[in-house]
């Protein structure tokens, strides 16, 4: 009797820790643009280092909530360059053959490139709560 019990909870600790994920930082946030959430677009987190990207959708309420590559919300702590890409669906739709018309941004320029955004933020582990405001300089 003591055999199975021991096997018991040997069994359900070691189901407890298998699918827990890392401890790591949940961000969520919104984006602000022309003084209201911006409808549309992806949000892309650099790490300022190496490490992996973080990313999301931008939900129509301006919302989003970042994943890593293996698609779960957690991503590892650290300083982070944040850009926004938004209204450029139609140029990955340009058929071969038909003239390049090239599409400005839904957002400005500077907040499309790692290089040039404004938008850097310290990740930590726990929840972070983030405010993406285009309409700040």
């Amino acid at each position: 009797m003591k055999f199975h019990i021991a096997v018991l909870l040997f069994a359900l600790v070691g189901s407890l820790g298998c699918n827990r994920e890392p401890p790591g930082a949940i961000v969520r946030g919104k984006v602000i643009y022309k003084n209201g959430p911006l409808s549309e677009g992806s949000v892309v987190f650099y790490p300022a280092g190496s490490g992996q990207v973080g990313y999301a959708k931008v939900r129509p309420d301006g919302t989003f909530q970042l994943i890593n590559a293996k698609k779960t919300e957690r991503i590892e702590p650290g300083q982070y360059v944040a850009v926004i890409v938004a209204g450029t669906d139609q140029i990955a739709e340009v058929k071969e053959g038909a003239p390049r018309v090239a599409q400005q941004p839904v957002v400005p320029y500077k907040f499309c490139s790692v290089t040039t955004s404004p938008l850097k933020y310290d990740v930590v582990i726990g929840e972070n709560e983030v405010e993406l405001n285009l309409d700040q300089p």
